[in-house]
C-alpha cells in the first residue's frame, strides 16, 4: 500500500506594500509636491517684484539722465567773449509759452487738458557737442538745415510735458523757433514711460544764491531763474493707483 505524504513546509509571504504603507507613501510624495510648488510659486513672485523694481529704476535713472542735461546745457552759448546771450533764439508756442532772445527757461502750469510744462534752450555752433532732448547732436549739417542761422549757431528749445493718458515724459524740439526741421520739427516724442505728472518749482534769487522755489505761476522774472526743481511721479509698479515721486533739483548754466 502507497503512502502520500504532504509537505508541512510554510507556504511563502508575497511581497508589497500594505495599503496603510501606500497611504503614508502617497501623503509624504504630496507634501514633498506642496512643498516644490510653493518654493516655485515664492521664486516667481520674487522674480517679478524685482523685475518691476528695477524696471522702475531704470525709468528714474534715465529720466534724471534726460532732465538734468537739458538743464544743465539751459542758457548755454557760443562765443560769450564776443556775444552775448541773444544767440539763443526767441520762440513761440501756442501751448507752451514764448520765450524771448536769450531766455533759458519758461514753465506753464495746469490748463485744461494742457499739462503743466518746462522749456528749456540753448544755443550751440557745430563744434559743441551738445543734444537736444530728443538724442540728436548738433552738427555743421544740422545749422545749415535749420530755419536759419545766427553766428553761425542755431537756438533749441526742449519742452518737457507729461502726457497723462500715455503715462509717458515726452518732449518737443524747436531749432531756431521753427517747427519744421529735420530734428525735432516741433513734434512730440515720449522719453520715458510710466510717469503719471510732473510739477515744477522754479529756484529765484538774486545774483549769487536761490531765495525760494514758486510754481510758474508764481514767477514774475523768469531771467531770475537760477534752478529748477522737477518732480515727477512714477507709477507705483505694486499699486497702479498710487505714485511714487522722484525729486530733482537742477542748477542751470549761467545763473
Amino acid at each position: 500500500m502507497k503512502t502520500t505524504r504532504h509537505s508541512l513546509a510554510p507556504m511563502t509571504r508575497q511581497a508589497g506594500f500594505t495599503i496603510v504603507e501606500m497611504m503614508v507613501a502617497v501623503a509624504i510624495s504630496l507634501i514633498v509636491i506642496l512643498g516644490f510648488t510653493l518654493t516655485f510659486v515664492s521664486m516667481k513672485q520674487s522674480f517679478v517684484s524685482q523685475d518691476k523694481s528695477a524696471q522702475l529704476q531704470d525709468n528714474e535713472r534715465l529720466a534724471m539722465s534726460i532732465l538734468t542735461g537739458a538743464g544743465q546745457q539751459a542758457g548755454y552759448f557760443p562765443s560769450p567773449a564776443t556775444l552775448d546771450s541773444t544767440q539763443i533764439t526767441a520762440s513761440t508756442s501756442t501751448t507752451y509759452g514764448g520765450m524771448s532772445a536769450g531766455q533759458a527757461v519758461i514753465g506753464t502750469t495746469v490748463s485744461g487738458t494742457t499739462p503743466e510744462s518746462v522749456s528749456l534752450a540753448f544755443a550751440a555752433s557745430a563744434n559743441d557737442g551738445l543734444i537736444t532732448c530728443q538724442g540728436h547732436t548738433i552738427t555743421a549739417a544740422d545749422i545749415t538745415a535749420a530755419p536759419s542761422t545766427a553766428n553761425g549757431s542755431v537756438g533749441v528749445r526742449n519742452t518737457f510735458y507729461v502726457d497723462t493718458a500715455a503715462k509717458t515724459l515726452n518732449c518737443i524740439v524747436q531749432v531756431n523757433g521753427g517747427t519744421s526741421s529735420t530734428y525735432g520739427g516741433g513734434t512730440a516724442q515720449p522719453l520715458v514711460t510710466n510717469v503719471a505728472s510732473m510739477s515744477v518749482a522754479y529756484g529765484v534769487g538774486g545774483s549769487t544764491s536761490v531765495t525760494g522755489y514758486w510754481p510758474a505761476s508764481g514767477v514774475s522774472d523768469w531771467t531770475a531763474v537760477k534752478a529748477v526743481r522737477i518732480t515727477l511721479n512714477f507709477v507705483n509698479p505694486y499699486d497702479a493707483t498710487a505714485t511714487i515721486p522722484w525729486v530733482q533739483t537742477i542748477n542751470l548754466m549761467n545763473r
